[in-house]
């Protein structure tokens, strides 16, 4: 009879198993796993990184026991900070499916160690309170020179990272941590003269790209993950799934995008075989490769600089200016609230004088009653 091999290792009260995801290195097959711990007070799941065998997993896991058995992470709030995030950035694979979700988190606790170690490094988890938190924000308005949109996500990374110690028993009484709404960022209008003259002095098949990005308002890695298999040229649809590193955010963000007829015969041109992707890239970095060339297009036309996801904007704020009705543009765009819609709408400064012309002449006004002399006795 064939021995079983094991697919997990105990010691103490962890356990490691692998997750079920698999990749292939250089011709060998490896395995993610992870280490559980299910004892009251000190439950959680910690990464333990990828591994060809179960033999470097075994080696990999006893190596953790003994490193976090040796050095435990005090519960009474006395933890340092630094700890307690390298502690988080562990967890994170363990946290999300999505690859992207996955580095803004990391990018998030790397954000807040950085300020850690600036301001004071033997600060502990219970010393983040409110004045602390305020002087976080002013380090990333001041010092870094972030977007809005950045030290808002950083302050709820922040956040977020304060509850997951709260979870895994590293402090009692964590601080309450007060909400900052930053204020959101202005999107500059984007004519469509600019997006024409980018498309016609960017490369191939960039050109395309851009093109359908314009047309479908498809976000950047729906576009750079789509295949051949994924167009339906009697239909005129472009079928967006999970494809590569590309998860969908929500269930609506799995779709089905029109598109026209003349674009529809350029894709199917670059559609060399059915899982071919339509645009390929021979590096990783496929945002930065593609990003490049797109900004070199720009500064060829000599128009302002506006990213992809900015052609996404203008998409859905013409979708708006068009009339469309809600729910038809909610399923182009792939959004799952109509709190997305604010997010992506474009206000002009002429917008706002048309929207006060308009509520003055839709004011309720009162019907004359039958017989009424105009005078009102009620």
């Amino acid at each position: 009879m064939a021995r079983r091999r094991r697919t997990e290792f105990r010691a103490y009260e962890y356990t490691a198993r692998p997750r079920g995801a698999k990749r292939t290195v250089d011709g060998v097959e490896e395995s993610y796993w992870t280490v559980r711990c299910r004892k009251k007070g000190m439950m959680g799941e910690w990464s333990l990184g990828w591994h060809s065998s179960n033999r470097s997993a075994e080696y990999a896991f006893f190596a953790w026991v003994e490193k976090h058995r040796a050095t435990p992470t005090p519960v009474d709030g006395t933890a340092s900070l630094v700890t307690v995030i390298d502690r988080y950035i562990e967890m994170v694979p363990t946290m999300s499916k999505r690859p992207r979700t996955k580095e803004n988190r990391i990018f998030r606790a790397r954000k807040l160690r950085a300020f850690v170690e600036a301001t004071n490094a033997s600060m502990t988890v219970a010393e983040f309170d409110k004045a602390t938190f305020e002087q976080y924000l002013g380090w990333l308005r001041d010092v870094r020179k972030h977007s809005p949109q950045t030290i808002e996500n950083a302050l709820i990374g922040a956040r977020t990272i304060l509850r997951w110690a709260e979870v895994q028993g590293l402090v009692s009484d964590p601080p309450k941590v007060p909400s900052f709404r930053v204020p959101a960022p202005q999107h500059e209008v984007l004519y469509a003269e600019d997006m024409a003259a980018t498309i016609e002095h960017a490369e191939a098949p960039l050109d395309v790209m851009l093109q359908l990005l314009w047309v479908t308002g498809m976000r950047f890695a729906e576009a750079a993950t789509t295949r051949g298999c994924d167009l339906l040229p009697d239909e005129l649809l472009v079928v967006i799934q999970e494809r590569d590193l590309f998860v969908p955010k929500t269930p609506e963000s799995a779709r089905r995008v029109p598109v026209t007829p003349e674009l529809m015969k350029q894709l199917v041109e670059l559609a060399t075989a059915p899982d071919a992707p339509l645009f390929p890239c021979s590096v990783d970095r496929v945002y930065h490769y593609w990003r490049h060339r797109f900004y070199k297009a720009q500064d060829a036309a000599g128009v302002r600089r506006f990213t992809f996801h900015d052609i996404r904007r203008a998409v859905a704020d013409r979708l708006r200016n068009g009339g469309v009705p809600l729910d038809r543009y909610a399923k182009v765009m792939g959004h799952a609230a109509v709190t997305a819609v604010r997010h992506y709408s474009t206000v002009a400064p002429g917008d706002l004088h048309d929207a006060l012309e308009a509520g003055l002449g839709a004011a309720r006004r009162r019907e004359p009653r039958p017989n009424d002399d105009g005078n009102d006795d009620a």
